[in-house]
């Protein structure tokens, strides 16, 4: 079976992250260290991470996910937006660190771009970004506590986005050279709105094949498993229930049987509360051949 989770919220104290997770029945999961509405955050060390630590090391849960604040934009060209973006990430890493989360899941960004030319200035911008947020974060004192892995988000191929494609996404994480690792977290609602068919064979292999041609399968550490309320192609970044939506229990199924995809953790991040999550993930696990 994969081990799979949702996203928890971690209102009242990180620590209560732990029992959302369970509560829903959780093998890995997903938070925000810090409002992703908002720059404003909170101090780099509570009193309850080592909480945080001691039970997810009881329970076992997972690898771990943190996901960046929505606010943040890599790629723009206003100088103060990609300070406070390159801080804001730093951050992020600062707290996971201080957590022992995994992961660091970011968004890309995006500007108006209107030739390959300014496309690449982009890509290069946002990997350089990245490059200067992991020195920052090496030069803390969270460093010699763990030192997470950047893992870069697809979007959904809008209009000025960094990263719809394999192409786009395995660009930047090659041009990054700072010192922490970094790899790719894959948005299936993202990937097909860029118009990568999930719910079709061709679609599926298409997106495959072009990631092992480019940076090799093993660069996905993660998995965001949302199915889609807009069509493949529709560059719409709208999540929908599991087998509700346009890529359908077929193809999150075959994804999630995939002889290497199946091995990584799959983070859902669908509509809803308690109830929701619950389903979705009975939804995600009874589609796996091998439970």
């Amino acid at each position: 079976m994969i081990c799979a989770g949702v996203h928890v919220s971690v209102a009242g104290g990180v620590a209560g992250a732990i029992d959302r997770a369970l509560e829903r029945g959780c093998c890995s999961f997903q938070v925000f260290t810090s409002s992703p509405r908002a720059w404003k955050r909170g101090e780099v060390e509570t009193p309850d991470d080592e909480l945080f630590v001691a039970g997810r090391e009881k329970h076992g849960l997972g690898p771990v996910v943190a996901h960046t604040i929505y606010l943040m934009n890599l790629a723009t060209i206003d100088a103060e937006l990609l300070e406070k973006s390159i801080d804001a990430l730093v951050f992020c890493l600062r707290r996971a660190a201080r957590l022992k989360i995994d992961y660091v899941v970011t968004h890309l960004g995006h500007r108006k771009v209107e030739t390959e030319e300014e496309r690449v200035l982009s890509r290069t911008q946002v990997a350089a970004s990245l490059t200067a947020a992991s020195n920052l974060f090496m030069a803390t004192p969270e460093a010699s506590i763990s030192t997470p892995t950047i893992l870069l988000e697809n979007d959904s191929g809008h209009a000025g986005g960094t990263g719809g494609t394999p192409q786009a996404v395995a660009h930047m994480a090659k041009l990054y050279t700072g010192e922490l690792p970094i790899g790719i977290c894959l948005d299936t609602c993202h990937i097909h709105a860029a118009g990568y068919d999930l719910s079709t064979d061709a679609g599926r292999e298409r997106l495959i094949g072009e990631f092992e041609d480019e940076i090799g399968l093993s660069a996905i550490k993660v998995i965001h498993c949302n199915d889609s309320k807009g069509e493949s192609g529709s560059h719409l970044d709208r999540h929908e229930h599991i087998g509700r939506g346009t890529i359908g229990s077929d193809g999150i199924g075959k994804l999630a049987n995939h002889p290497y995809l199946s091995t990584i953790p799959w983070i859902l991040e669908t509509p809803g509360e308690l109830s929701d999550d619950k389903r979705n993930l009975e939804a995600v696990r009874s589609l796996c051949k091998n439970q």
